[in-house]
């Protein structure tokens, strides 16, 4: 959703228009650099889902530009329109349909999203002021919010007759609008009465929740969770720094979270249970998840200066941000535990799987306690790269099949690929044998596991810092215990609590839905224990030490998983 509210920009700062689909390095957060031409001013973005396109509008040139997020091009430019300023966009993915808000000629245009055809205009009234437009793509409803004299106006647009087909006034500057497609319900931000308003989408009449009272100058809502019963709106409050999470069902305000300063627009990603907020007087990005069943803040991504626009494309996990005052959008991913990590636990057997390792006799992967968790964590990383996002109804470990063969396959990878070109120490597989023989602490000429825990982690924490996951193994055998009572695990980012790193980590045998919220638990390297949450209060496990295994992941495609 666009900010409706844009910095002043100098104009020494328009002289040149790049678009740059990059995020700075930050906890957990993917960097990509590519620098791609656009026009002047981008300050809106919105998403072709998974078409993998991004529609960014730029005010100033009248433009708008289309990038294909995957190869990181421009692939076409849809204008200009003279007299076009494009203050808000939303795509119907369903229909494939853009719907692009423009204050400079007061018009709603409908385009086709594959070609930028225009299929209708809607005329707004000429002393109105739009600011945000919605979708609710279930109902096939449009609606749009305006300012004008005597205060705030919403529309509700007939998609095909492109007539205006109801209004409704409410008091007070308008900031945005969105939409819940499941709740008949839309919510408008009333910046001057510091409150949101809940209407019907069909109707605008009020809706049973009449309306919340929240911070300073409401200037964002998004709907998170709105395809589950557990729906929230979130709020950016620009006077109060904070995000307020209310109930979508009652309109009770059920927590504040502190944000950047002065947050603008949000932008909710229903399958990461994630949103990303616009800190409009700072060079970052906010991100809010859910850990626990709780929405919390997960940390803060540095991009360019102010930020105004988020849009988030449906299934992707991929926010996009623009920065108007640099004229660039900002690509930016994160690993999540809900969409990429397996959704069912370690668990294969009656199956044989042989498996020869150099330097180890043959073995049965299938009957070993953890056999397959270097396959699962490399597969992991498999679909995060490849924008995959596995179904949550695959809740059982195949037996058989090409899913199975796929498994064991990355499971052999994992334990018998060098670590390195010339690594002395040789695959992953005899790796486990001999580290699980050292003790803990250091001994002559001999590293123990606790100090090797620390380096090796402490090594791996600039990849992590990128964005990048890391395949980690992880030691648990005693001397003399069969090397296959370790296990392999990804490590997807890290944080420290005073000397301690603390890493983020998916382990195969701890899946989404085993307990463990979103599939995430935490290494903490100096303690050496396993916990399910960051706090590190819900213990799982002990270890005796973790090494990288990074160098020995190669990127494969992986299949598609079919429930």
């Amino acid at each position: 959703m666009t900010s409706p509210s844009t910095p002043s920009i100098p104009p020494v700062l328009l002289a040149a228009a790049t678009l740059l689909v990059a995020a700075a390095p930050a906890l957990g957060v993917a960097t990509s650099r590519t620098a791609v031409q656009v026009g002047s001013d981008p300050i809106a973005a919105a998403a072709r889902g998974r078409a993998g396109e991004v529609f960014v509008a730029n005010r100033t040139s009248e433009t708008v530009s289309v990038i294909n997020v995957r190869t990181r091009a421009l692939v076409r430019t849809i204008g200009p329109v003279s007299g076009t300023r494009t203050v808000d966009q939303a795509v119907d993915v369903g229909r494939d349909r853009l719907w692009q808000l423009e204050s400079g000629l007061d018009r709603l245009f409908l385009r086709d999203a594959a070609t930028g055809r225009v299929l209708g205009t809607v005329r707004l009234p000429a002393a109105e002021t739009p600011v945000a437009v919605a979708l609710e793509p279930g109902q096939n409803r449009v609606l749009v919010a305006s300012n004008s004299s005597g205060g705030g106006v919403v529309h509700r647009i007939d998609p095909t007759s492109f007539t205006v087909a109801r209004t409704r006034s409410i008091p007070g500057v308008l900031r945005d609008l969105a939409v819940s497609d499941r709740l008949d319900r839309a919510i408008v931000a009333v910046g001057s009465a510091n409150r949101v308003r809940f209407l019907s989408s069909s109707t605008l009449a009020d809706a049973s929740v009449s309306g919340a009272t929240t911070g300073t100058d409401p200037r964002g809502v998004a709907v998170l969770g709105d395809q589950t019963a557990d729906r929230r709106l979130l709020v950016t409050n620009r006077g109060a720094d904070s995000v307020w999470v209310i109930r979508l069902d009652t309109g009770a305000r059920e927590r504040i979270l502190q944000v950047g300063p002065r947050p603008g627009a949000i932008a909710a990603d229903d399958v990461a249970q994630r949103a990303w907020v616009a800190n409009t007087a700072s060079t970052s990005v906010t991100v809010i998840e859910r850990e626990a069943g709780v929405l919390g803040v997960r940390e803060t991504v540095g991009i360019g200066q102010q930020p105004v626009a988020v849009a988030v494309e449906p299934g992707s996990l991929r926010a996009v941000v623009t920065t108007p005052l640099t004229r660039a959008a900002h690509m930016l991913s994160r690993y999540s535990g809900l969409a990429h990590s397996l959704p069912f636990p370690n668990r294969f057997g009656l199956t044989s799987v042989p498996a020869t390792i150099p330097d180890m006799p043959v073995v049965n992967l299938a009957e070993t306690p953890f056999g397959l968790s270097g396959g699962m964590a490399f597969a992991a990383l498999d679909h995060l790269l490849a924008g995959y996002v596995h179904p949550r109804e695959i809740t059982e470990a195949p037996q058989t099949g090409a899913i199975f063969e796929y498994l064991g396959d990355r499971a052999l990878d994992s334990l018998s690929r060098p670590l390195l070109v010339a690594d002395p120490a040789g695959p992953i597989g005899p790796r486990f044998a001999r580290l699980q023989q050292r003790s803990d602490a250091d001994a002559p000429g001999t590293e123990g596991l606790r100090n090797l825990t620390l380096r090796e982690m402490t090594a791996i924490a600039p990849t992590l810092d990128t964005g990048r996951p890391v395949p980690v193994g992880v030691v648990r055998a005693q001397a003399g215990d069969s090397p296959f009572d370790n296990e392999i695990v990804l490590a997807v980012g890290q944080f420290t609590v005073g000397t301690e790193r603390v890493v983020e980590a998916y382990d195969p045998n701890l899946p989404p839905g085993a307990g463990v919220g979103d599939g995430i638990t935490f290494l903490w390297t100096r303690q050496r224990r396993q916990t399910t949450n960051r706090q590190g209060t819900e213990l799982v496990s002990t270890f005796r030490g973790l090494f990288s295994a990074g160098n020995a992941y190669r990127e494969e495609t992986p299949p598609v998983f079919t429930p």
